[in-house]
């Protein structure tokens, strides 16, 4: 069985509130639940993380949202250096493999 990724289940969601005006109206009012059984689907057997929170914010022409990631940590719990974050973040930005998506959901799937 393929695994998927994160940006998978981002891509399917946007792609289908794009496709589906009463799908999009769910996902705006309870993301945390359609974003579970969308990742179902996708992935038979993965649940999200219970301390994972789902928000959607819906851009539109002329209002953007920006998202700031957790700030990394190295797996000793120090702070990463300038140099380190610089090579962490990158410059192109945050979009899942497509130039239009702008935002990741960005979580590790459990399997039951």
């Amino acid at each position: 069985m393929s695994e998927h990724t994160p940006s998978d289940l981002t891509a399917q969601v946007i792609a289908r509130a794009w496709k589906d005006e009463a799908f999009k109206e769910e996902l705006l009012r309870d993301p945390q639940a359609v974003v579970a059984r969308e990742l179902a689907q996708l992935q038979p057997g993965a649940t999200l993380p219970a301390d994972i929170q789902i928000q959607v914010l819906e851009e539109t022409l002329t209002t953007r949202y920006l998202v700031l990631p957790p700030k990394p940590m190295i797996d000793s719990g120090w702070e990463l250096s300038d140099a380190e974050l610089a090579q962490v973040a990158g410059s192109s930005g945050r979009t899942c493999g497509k130039p239009t998506v702008t935002g990741c959901f960005d979580i590790q799937c459990q399997q039951v």
